[in-house]
């Protein structure tokens, strides 16, 4: 239960809101639901999802979605801004990245999450193995996630994401 409430409560940070109390109470509270489940084997898309259900349920609407991007966290990412077509820079969020194609998945009808986590993962390293700058081009992103997209077959999720980025 400490490495739950040590995730919750970074969560909670990254979301401006330290509070360790409200951490291990989230912690505890999936733990008691969990365990009312009566799965000897509990998955880790089963406490993520139990975890950000009670943040909501908390009003912790910030920290459930900083909770949902943990696992995006990549040290030392070597990326650090975007250059919009606009030409504006902005910094680069790759939970942005993942969200765009998490909601490209749910509009094309596909429900598997924790493909479109690896895959943004997938996509992640491809970025930072082939642009060595600190900035990058949108374009440069949408290219590499539809050539990914592609790879795997997803035609439908690949046509959801390509409306979704030119509408």
């Amino acid at each position: 239960m400490r490495k739950l409430s040590w995730s919750i409560s970074n969560a909670l940070k990254h979301a401006d809101k330290e509070d360790r109390k409200l951490a291990k109470s989230v912690a505890r509270e999936a733990q008691i639901n969990l365990r009312g489940t009566k799965q000897s084997v509990i998955e880790s898309d089963t406490l993520r999802n139990m975890v950000i259900h009670l943040l909501k349920k908390h009003g912790e609407h910030q920290g459930a979605e900083a909770y949902e991007m943990a696992f995006l966290h990549m040290d030392d990412l070597p990326i650090m801004h975007v250059v919009k077509r606009s030409g504006r820079h902005e910094v680069f969020h790759p939970h942005k990245l993942f969200k765009s194609i998490k909601k490209s998945f749910a509009d094309a009808g596909e429900k598997n999450q924790k493909f479109a986590e690896l895959l943004t993962k997938e996509i992640m390293s491809e970025l930072t193995k082939t642009h060595e700058t600190h900035t990058i081009p949108a374009a440069k992103i949408r290219e590499t996630t539809i050539v990914f997209l592609r790879n795997h077959r997803l035609r439908k999720v690949e046509r959801s994401y390509l409306l979704h980025k030119y509408l």
